[in-house]
């Protein structure tokens, strides 16, 4: 069983489409890179309004592909940068950086990179 892909759940919403499926996985792995590159800016220079609105942005690309713990993890950041929670921005960023590297790995095994 997945724990970070739900490749049901993926398969469902793309009406077991196998080319689609590969096709919207790889757009999000490739606009994953960009989203997570602005993030990491906007952490660091304390940009929290730039936070809040690329965290909503994430979220709402990872749950198009079926990821299980990244858009819960997202929405904790972004509210905690609506908040002005900085520690909280910096602690939750880590664990959306290691969220989505499992998510990748896990990624990677069902659906490989083409």
């Amino acid at each position: 069983m997945n724990k970070h892909f739900d490749l049901v759940d993926y398969r469902e919403r793309l009406g077991a489409n196998e080319e689609l499926m590969l096709l919207v996985v790889n757009e999000f792995r490739r606009e994953i890179q960009d989203f997570m590159g602005q993030l990491e800016q906007a952490v660091q220079s304390g940009d929290l309004p730039k936070v809040a609105a690329l965290s909503h942005r994430i979220k709402g690309a990872s749950s198009e592909v079926s990821a299980m713990n990244i858009p819960t993890i997202c929405k904790s950041l972004e509210l905690a940068a609506k908040a002005e929670e900085t520690d909280r921005v910096a602690i939750l960023h880590q664990d959306l950086v290691m969220a989505i590297e499992a998510y990748r790995q896990e990624l990677d095994q069902v659906l490989p990179n083409n």
